[in-house]
């Protein structure tokens, strides 16, 4: 886990290779991953570098359920209705990427929030959208959680898998 993209695409070539030569092989590959394999993750990043390593390359892709159509099933909050929009954002670096999209959006879903967490739940407060927000962590696996009220988060260490779903106009 790293941000150093040389080391990353170093990482991304290795492996896009150890693929290549296991289908040179004749035999099969495959990336299993949680979620969609083409939102947030690292399949995304392995695909482009077999296709420029090997053009002609066959891939399958099969879908996933993402995240945060389980998380809105868990907690019956709906993504969208009428003419409603919604922004899916990553966290990874705070709450920038919230204070962007909030005049844009009617509803927000935010991945990647368990670093920080405290900056994403400051913005929250200050945008008055406290109240309007439900962290779920490890949806679908062990230790699966809900909150409704993020005050009880408040200065705690989220699991990695940690999202939060605002719906400015209210909870479903």
């Amino acid at each position: 886990m790293t941000r150093e993209v040389p080391v990353l695409e170093a990482a991304w070539e290795k492996n896009a290779r150890r693929v290549l030569n296991v289908l040179n092989q004749g035999q099969d590959a495959a990336f299993v991953t949680l979620g969609d394999p083409l939102t947030y993750s690292t399949y995304g990043y392995l695909l482009k570098t077999l296709k420029r390593l090997n053009p002609e390359v066959r891939v399958i892709t099969i879908p996933g359920i993402t995240s945060y159509n389980a998380a809105a099933a868990l907690t019956h909050v709906p993504l969208t209705e009428g003419e409603e929009s919604f922004h899916l954002v990553s966290g990874a670096q705070g709450a920038a990427k919230l204070r962007e999209v909030i005049d844009t959006a009617d509803n927000i879903v935010m991945l990647k929030t368990y670093r920080h967490f405290d900056d994403i739940y400051e913005a929250l407060e200050e945008l008055h959208l406290l109240d309007r927000a439900t962290c779920i962590s490890l949806c679908g696996l062990k230790g699966e959680t809900v909150v409704e009220d993020l005050r009880e988060l408040k200065g705690r260490r989220l699991p990695y898998l940690s999202m939060i779903i605002i719906k400015k106009k209210g909870r479903g």
